[in-house]
């Protein structure tokens, strides 16, 4: 499971750092911000060809006994890192890739809005919301689903991240009926 997400501007300060266990938050910070000596590396190592490279994952930057940290830098030299439970083994390299793909396009989004000026902190909800529901599908184990309500997350993102995975539960939205399936009796049905 990503136990932290982070993303690092070009200067190396951060602009958005979230982790799942606050009680480690310290812990993780500094994870990440060991792994920037290993992405200037990889970086330096790869010289003009990262100019030509489209991919520009870097990936598994550092093992540690409990975690793993990967790495994704963009065009614009901004560093995208993750720390992943290493317990979790359904976790593959290109699940983690494809993790950093949607965190880039979000990243990107938040860049094209008016109202955000570069180089300051991330604040975006969407962005956030984002990021807690690739912690939480990370989180998710092959072929079973998750207790939301145990996860703690906000309603709005757990209604959105209800709707994704209802298939997974075998319910279908039946409008102001509620919730149809084998589950549909555990569901309250909607009153306007």
């Amino acid at each position: 499971m990503a136990v932290c997400v982070a993303v690092i501007a070009k200067e190396n300060y951060p602009l958005y750092i979230r982790s799942v266990p606050t009680e480690n938050e310290l812990k993780f910070h500094y994870m990440v911000h060991t792994s920037l000596d290993v992405v200037d590396e990889k970086i330096s190592a790869m010289g003009k060809a990262l100019v030509d490279q489209r991919e520009l994952y870097l990936g598994l930057l550092y093992p540690t006994e409990d975690y793993k940290v990967y790495g994704y830098v963009t065009n614009s030299k901004v560093k995208f890192v993750m720390v992943v439970d290493s317990s979790n083994t359904a976790l593959r390299d290109n699940e983690i890739r494809s993790m950093f793909r949607k965190l880039h396009n979000s990243y990107t989004d938040v860049m094209c809005n008016p109202f955000y000026n570069p180089g300051d902190r991330i604040q975006s909800r969407a962005f956030d919301g984002m990021v807690t529901s690739m912690m939480i599908q990370a989180r998710q184990p092959r072929g079973s689903c998750v207790s939301w309500l145990s996860l703690g997350i906000a309603e709005k993102v757990w209604v959105g991240a209800l709707a994704t995975h209802m298939g997974c539960l075998g319910l279908k939205s039946t409008g102001k009926e509620g919730l149809k399936g084998p589950l549909s009796s555990q569901w309250p049905r909607r009153r306007d």
